[in-house]
């Protein structure tokens, strides 16, 4: 049985050699930062990328902003269009931001006319074709408010549904090489600190975002693309001023505390906690860094034991080599 430190250690050997390249500067100092966001309504709702643009540059960012959202678009639809095929060929994009979808990546066995994984290749083939040091960053999307309640013949939850699209989008990054902005992790600790409260972050339709929800998005992937803490801006939008700084301070908690899970840092040079003692109590909690993790080893374990075995068998039979010489 391997120990739950073997498990760590080879995990994060396999998660930073699957790292993408983290370039969050533009190639002259001068010039701004050029961000594209590849999306549909869950940007296009409340203007994600206008408010983004004035977060970063009350922050003092220079940054330039494009996007391509129309609704009703799929990450699949943008792989194939001809029209974000040329967005993307338009600059040497710094990064690119694509919005991701609750039930698409959460039950990819269920949503197969829209495959995330094909999708997510075929974009980061173009963009890096584009220009190789763009940084590609995937929103890791939020549950359904109902989860999976209102179909029928469903009964997943939403924390139970977040918890799968928390385990698939780990899997994705690590087969196809991405930065994860913890966009839903962040939306699962507002709701549970707020008790889940009615719409706080969606839309009556239980599933676009609601102001609350875009402007801590927007909260998560700042934090993200600079790696800093994004508390103290003092642009709110149309938000009280409390309700921001709770958002700012909830993106800031979920994303600096878990920049090595996240694959933001690209290094692992401080891991807390006791990793031996790992066990099931977690399940039922908000979804924290140590959960996170917990996704994160139960998604790569297999494989590491498969290859770990492997070597030792390799071991066995050169003793036994030596052994008949």
């Amino acid at each position: 049985m391997l120990s739950g430190k073997k498990i760590v250690i080879f995990f994060f050997i396999q998660f930073i050699l699957l790292a993408p390249t983290i370039n969050t500067a533009s190639s002259q100092e001068n010039e701004p930062i050029k961000i594209l966001f590849i999306g549909s309504s869950y940007f296009a709702y409340n203007n994600l990328p206008r408010l983004f643009d004035n977060f970063a540059k009350e922050a003092g960012k220079n940054v330039s902003i494009s996007t391509i959202d129309p609704l009703g678009t799929y990450l699949y639809d943008h792989a194939f269009s001809e029209s974000t095929a040329t967005k993307i060929k338009e600059k040497k994009w710094n990064i690119v931001i694509l919005q991701g979808i609750g039930a698409l990546t959460a039950y990819p066995q269920n949503y197969t006319n829209k495959p995330v994984d094909e999708a997510l290749s075929i974009l980061r083939e173009k963009i890096l074709l584009n220009n190789p040091s763009t940084r590609i960053i995937f929103c890791l999307p939020w549950a359904f408010e109902d989860g999976m309640t209102w179909k029928a013949g469903w009964d997943d939850n939403y924390e139970e549904m977040q918890l799968k699209i928390n385990s698939q989008t780990i899997k994705l990054s690590g087969k196809i090489g991405f930065t994860t902005a913890p966009v839903g992790i962040a939306w699962n600790t507002a709701i549970n600190e707020k008790n889940h409260p009615l719409h706080y972050l969606h839309l009556s339709d239980w599933n676009h975002p609601s102001l609350n929800g875009t402007y801590l998005m927007n909260c998560v992937i700042y934090s993200s693309i600079f790696q800093e803490n994004c508390t103290g801006n003092s642009f709110h939008d149309e938000l009280e001023e409390e309700d921001a700084m709770y958002l700012q301070d909830v993106a800031s908690r979920t994303v600096i505390e878990n920049l090595s899970f996240m694959n933001l840092n690209g290094s692992i040079s401080e891991i807390k906690g006791n990793w031996n003692q790992i066990n099931d109590s977690t399940a039922g909690k908000s979804i924290n860094g140590m959960n996170i993790f917990i996704i994160m080893v139960l998604a790569s374990s297999s494989l590491s034991i498969i290859i770990l075995q492997s070597r030792r068998k390799l071991k066995l039979l050169k003793k036994l080599e030596e052994k008949n010489q």
